[in-house]
């Protein structure tokens, strides 16, 4: 009868809920009615015969037997009026928003009208959610996807379940694939490779010429250093210090040392404290230290054959001077310097010939006590 009925417009009245339509041509005694019905008797007779002996099939809801005849028109409603809909071939279609299908989530598209890509639905019937998977299980294919959350900044194993191009649910797969996790894991952190490290050490490599902390060298060995880390998680928080760590522990024993003398860490000046020299700026390479700490040194520290630039505080931390030749600094602007400092750090020592004096941050009176 749903074929009849298909082919047979007007048949059961207008609209385009054929269920609706079926009961009313169940009901109507005219001659056209019941000639249709006869068709589809004779027609059922004929398809009884090509499955001789298997069981007839009773009392299933006629959404179901078009589902299974047209599986690439069932359809699911796209957004609250009813009237957008995505069928399982990922065609979309058209329903007019005061049909009583408008309502449904879920209907199989018996015939539709128009351009392909918004074709006008012209008769449908409605299909139950139970249904989908007690009666077209079989339709349905479950998948697995990986993908990085930008707002989370995690990898997100999902899993969905469709029917065709359509999503019939969806939600977080706690059996996800962790080779697969690994790879988008891998792949987010070539986007920024470098990111994974402390700043400074990626500064000191590109100031010493260490090719093998590049950051298309490190993309290129990611699967030695950074993939033992990524391993079982479902983030980048792998902590700067470990990468740094995973990254240095692939330098051979030459270039580590390479690394170590062109672009050491720190700076020990002459009263023994210890200061992080920066080689991110253009003034690279560069650090900062109380000028007290500077007293008793007559030649400029060097980093290899670059000297280092000194920026020389007050014991508060006030910029005092920058230099590049300490030397010229002591018997030259420091005069000057030294007045104002006398001024306002009394407590402190202050020689005219600081290149003279043991380095101390000490007072002038703690010193002295140090040093009886």
């Amino acid at each position: 009868r749903l074929v009849v009925l298909l082919q047979e417009r007007g048949l059961g009245g207008h609209g385009e809920d054929l269920a609706r339509r079926l009961d009313r041509w169940s009901s109507d005694r005219g001659k056209r009615a019941s000639a249709a019905r006869a068709l589809a008797s004779r027609w059922a007779r004929s398809a009884e015969k090509l499955v001789d002996g298997r069981p007839a099939v009773q009392s299933v809801d006629p959404a179901i037997f078009l589902a299974r005849a047209r599986p690439a028109f069932i359809a699911r409603r796209r957004g609250a009026q009813g009237e957008h809909w995505l069928a399982a071939s990922g065609r979309g279609y058209r329903l007019d928003p005061e049909s009583p299908l408008s309502r449904c989530e879920w209907i199989v598209i018996g015939d539709a009208q128009g351009h392909p890509q918004g074709a006008r639905i012209t008769s449908a019937i409605a299909l139950a959610e139970k249904d989908i998977d007690e009666h077209l299980g079989d339709l349905m294919e479950r998948r697995s996807h990986v993908a990085w959350n930008d707002s989370t900044q995690r990898v997100e194993p999902r899993h969905q379940t469709r029917m065709g191009t359509i999503v019939v649910r969806q939600g977080h797969d706690e059996e996800a694939d962790e080779e697969a996790i690994l790879q988008v894991l891998m792949q987010q952190a070539s986007t920024d490779i470098d990111g994974l490290l402390p700043p400074e050490l990626i500064h000191r490599a590109r100031y010493a010429g260490i090719g093998e902390l590049s950051p298309d060298r490190l993309r290129q060995t990611a699967d030695l250093w950074l993939a033992p880390m990524l391993r079982g998680r479902r983030d980048l928080l792998v902590g700067a210090g470990r990468a740094g760590e995973a990254v240095l522990g692939m330098l051979d024993w030459p270039t580590r040392q390479r690394l170590d003398h062109d672009a050491p860490c720190e700076y020990v000046s002459p009263a023994g404290t210890r200061h992080i020299i920066d080689y991110s700026g253009p003034d690279a390479p560069s650090t900062q230290v109380r000028v007290q700490a500077m007293f008793g040194l007559d030649t400029h520290p060097m980093i290899g054959k670059t000297p280092l630039l000194l920026k020389l505080t007050s014991p508060a931390g006030r910029p005092v001077q920058a230099t590049r030749d300490l030397p010229a600094f002591w018997r030259g602007s420091w005069s000057d310097v030294r007045k104002d400092m006398k001024g306002r750090y009394p407590k402190h020592r202050w020689p005219e010939e600081p290149w003279t004096e043991a380095p101390s941050l000490k007072t002038k009176n703690a010193f002295s006590r140090a040093s009886d």
